[in-house]
């Protein structure tokens, strides 16, 4: 996901490794992106920096509006499915994207 790319709506990402070096990149693409629609994260697993660094960037997307993160393996929290959903339900409430 480039921030340059215009015509890139869709990420699926499922399945795959996201290690802390690719999450940031990808949190930080996130941040710049205005185009991209929907993301998918199922059934990876990422640790808890990378879950935090996503939620920050969620928080500043204005384009997202799918974001699927079922069956995420959280490592370095012991508490992984719940922490992650409600780190990013809490950027969802907290987002100005979201408030009209």
């Amino acid at each position: 996901m480039r921030q340059v790319n215009k015509k890139l709506v869709s990420l699926n990402l499922s399945w795959n490794g996201v290690d802390n070096r690719a999450c940031g990149k990808l949190s930080f693409a996130l941040t710049q992106n205005n185009c991209l629609k929907s993301f998918d994260l199922s059934r990876t697993e990422i640790d808890s920096v990378s879950v935090e660094r996503l939620v920050k960037a969620l928080r500043r997307n204005t384009s997202l509006t799918s974001l699927n993160v079922s069956a995420v393996l959280v490592t370095g929290i012991k508490t992984g499915a719940i922490t992650v959903c409600s780190r990013f339900k809490e950027a969802y409430e907290t987002s100005d994207v979201f408030k009209k």
